[in-house]
């Protein structure tokens, strides 16, 4: 009988024991409901507390230092935790320090007429009320271009420095496309392909046939030979000897579009 009542009793308790147990969300462990947060992390979540507290702080250290982020979401849902939340949620002073830095920038950041130093290593920046473009930093006297987010642009106005920048950008642009067609040009002269005609120099394209060529030129017309360039007259004038001495047409009577003297 006591064993019975004994038997009985250990049931009751492992029964009691289950039900103060609770399994995480996030580390799926089962565990002692003191291991959970009493509330959301959010007052405005809807859903139990069902990630531990362990896990949910290492959630909020891992929002903060791998995306420096101020806006730090539920683990379970959707609501984002306010600065209290946080607070709560973070046990380590210094990743909550750092938080709250994030927090307060982000503040300042909406701010309208706030703008801070562009200068490296400076952690200063103040309000410049009234639309001026030039902003002298209070804390290193650095100055900067408001509008073009720069160092301040010394004896131009925004538009002159507007100007300069448009001028250069086109000065750049036309040089790019110079060297473009420097180096196509350059390719196409060592190309069996294209060459250029050896009186008025627009590129010929050859993709078959023999190698007499006539120029499409309007104005040109020029006939040559496509192996060595050289030029209809100076092969009248000069016969195999008006090729060049590389040319397969150099020791040949009969010319490539013909010709036999």
């Amino acid at each position: 009988m006591a064993l019975h009542l004994q038997e009985e009793e250990d049931s009751r308790r492992v029964a009691e024991s289950q039900t103060l147990t609770r399994d995480c969300a996030v580390c799926c462990e089962s565990l002692h409901v003191l291991e959970f947060p009493v509330r959301p992390p959010s007052s405005h979540c809807t859903h139990l507390a069902e990630v531990c507290s362990a896990c949910l702080q290492q959630w909020v250290a891992t929002k903060i230092d791998a995306n420096a982020r101020a806006t730090i979401d539920c683990p379970q849902c959707t609501t984002l935790l306010n600065h209290e939340d946080v607070r709560r949620a973070c046990r380590n002073p210094e990743t909550f320090a750092r938080y709250d830095r994030f927090a307060t920038r982000a503040i300042i950041d909406d701010l309208r007429d706030f703008h801070w130093c562009l200068r490296v290593g400076c952690t200063g920046g103040q309000e410049q009320i009234g639309g001026l473009g030039y902003m002298k930093c209070h804390s290193c006297n650095y100055e900067q271009c408001l509008h073009h987010k720069t160092e301040w642009h010394h004896g131009e106005s925004c538009r002159q420095y507007d100007a300069r920048l448009r001028n250069q950008t086109e000065r750049m642009t036309h040089e790019q496309e110079e060297r473009e067609t420097t180096r196509f040009m350059a390719q196409q002269q060592n190309s069996t392909v294209w060459k250029k005609c050896p009186k008025c120099q627009v590129l010929i394209e050859k993709t078959d046939g023999c190698d007499q060529m006539k120029c499409r030129a309007k104005n040109c017309r020029q006939k040559f030979c496509w192996e060595c360039l050289a030029t209809w007259e100076d092969m009248l004038k000069h016969k195999d000897k008006a090729h060049a001495v590389s040319c397969k047409y150099r020791t040949r009577e009969r010319y490539p579009y013909g010709y036999n003297g």
